[in-house]
């Protein structure tokens, strides 16, 4: 059987962790088939299984474009990289949580594998809607909630017009405050789009 070579661009996008472990299980068998498999991926999962990596910086833009640490992930954690000290960080759990100022109801949602379902969005917060891939968390916020709550306002990552890196988030100007935040973070000028 001839070997051959995949690349994958941040194929975990998108996976809950549990399939973010199955992607890895994925990833590893290919490569026992004696292929070469390439990852471009921020996943810390993603990272720490592979048997080699390359870091790309040191910083964005202008100030990146340089390997700045090759070898495995041990060497990685030791490497005075962005990403290796990024690796070796621990968050601190929050100990307040901020309190609901009042509640959006989703109320007996029926559209795909939702069976009768309801829940209650607490408004004023914010509120991350998780669950494995196919559990039902787009249907219960993209089909049901969206019915029921009409003046809601979608931010996705569908393009709009003819560039692929033109979103609602860009045209609604969120991307402005996110670049330069990013861009403050890694020392570099933040390119506005419009």
């Amino acid at each position: 059987m001839p070997c051959h070579l995949y690349i994958f661009d941040e194929p975990s996008v998108g996976l809950h962790p549990r399939d973010v472990h199955r992607l890895n299980e994925l990833l590893e068998k290919l490569r026992d088939k004696g292929n070469t498999v390439i990852v471009v991926e921020h996943d810390p999962d993603v990272i720490k299984v592979a048997d080699y990596l390359v870091d790309m910086g040191p910083y964005a833009g202008s100030e990146g474009g340089q390997v700045v640490y090759e070898g495995n992930y041990a060497g990685l954690l030791d490497a005075d990289t962005l990403t290796g000290n990024h690796l070796l960080r621990t968050r601190p759990l929050k100990d307040t949580f901020r309190q609901a100022t009042g509640s959006l109801p989703i109320v007996r949602a029926t559209v795909n594998n939702l069976k009768n379902v309801s829940v209650d969005i607490p408004t004023g917060v914010l509120t991350v809607i998780t669950g494995v891939a196919g559990s039902g968390k787009s249907s219960l916020i993209n089909e049901a909630f969206l019915r029921q709550h009409q003046e809601a306002v979608v931010i996705d990552q569908e393009a709009i017009g003819t560039s692929s890196r033109s979103n609602p988030a860009t045209y609604t100007g969120i991307m402005d405050d996110v670049r330069k935040d990013f861009a403050a973070a890694n020392r570099v000028d933040a390119v506005e789009t419009h």
